[in-house]
């Protein structure tokens, strides 16, 4: 077995339950994660950093005009790595 953390202790860390963290990953706001060779799926720290941001920015964002998609999260992540992220969501 690979190291990382199974769907149940990434759901967890990051405050988010397993079944939205797979329904992340079928619309593609969330990369597809690694397996083990059984078919589990593995996280990082690193998938625990976006599912945590996916949630606070879905909870700043109720009732307003923000959409998360998997480009935005993508680009956070992937292009920005180690810098701070700050939100606005505005009327």
């Amino acid at each position: 077995m690979k190291d990382g953390m199974t769907i149940g202790d990434a759901a967890k860390a990051s405050g988010v339950n397993a079944k939205l963290i797979r329904y992340y990953e079928s619309i593609g706001l969330i990369p597809e994660a690694g397996r083990t060779a059984s078919g589990y799926r593995l996280y990082g720290a690193a998938d625990v950093n976006v599912l945590r941001f996916v949630k606070r920015a879905r909870t700043l964002g109720q009732g307003n005009r923000f959409r998360l998609t998997g480009r935005l999260v993508g680009s956070v992540f992937r292009d920005n790595p180690g810098r701070g992220l700050r939100v606005f969501v505005g009327p």
